[in-house]
């Protein structure tokens, strides 16, 4: 066997794993601390390798946040939506939101509600796709309720129950705070 096979071979098990951390497949739930710096060190790697890839960004991304360390969590958030992530813009606006900065938020916010407008028959569980735009609606509310906005807020909150009626205990739930 020519070098260069060898070294073709060799090269790509060792990097099959890395790669496939980053593949399109759901991203594992949370674990333990060690477990999700690990899963971190895998999908940096696996950044370095192919710097366009936005999954392994995104992915990250929820790893950052899960330790609670959201600017990095933003960081990777914003590339993976450079690199035309759009399911990033909801991770980024819960970021914004952890922050406090509401105004970010509410941006991201309704860039994933515009997405799931345009897109959502494209997506092919009809009430997943009516959870998570009902689920943008509710949180851009907490936002605007937080910056003192009753009435956009009120208006998220009933658009969220219109389009996923679970959302209505919630906001009910919201309004005897």
């Amino acid at each position: 066997m020519a070098w260069s096979v060898r070294f073709f071979v060799i090269f790509a098990i060792v990097l099959s794993p890395i790669l496939a951390s980053c593949s399109r497949e759901k991203t594992p739930g949370p674990g333990t601390k060690d477990e999700t710096d690990k899963l971190i060190a895998e999908y940096t790697e696996a950044i370095w390798l192919e710097p366009k890839d936005a999954n392994g960004y995104y992915k990250r991304g929820v790893r950052y946040e899960e330790l609670g360390e959201s600017d990095k969590a933003i960081a990777d958030f914003t590339e993976a939506i450079e690199l035309k992530e759009q399911r990033a813009y909801v991770n980024r606006a819960a970021s914004y939101k952890k922050k406090k900065d509401y105004d970010k938020a509410i941006a991201d916010y309704t860039m994933t509600i515009a997405f799931y407008d345009k897109h959502g028959s494209d997506l092919s569980d009809a009430l997943l796709r009516a959870g998570a735009s009902a689920g943008a609606y509710f949180d851009r509310g907490i936002c605007y309720e937080e910056k003192g906005d009753a009435e956009k807020a009120q208006a998220d909150f009933k658009k969220a129950v219109e389009l996923h009626a679970p959302f209505k205990e919630k906001v009910k739930n919201r309004t005897k705070k």
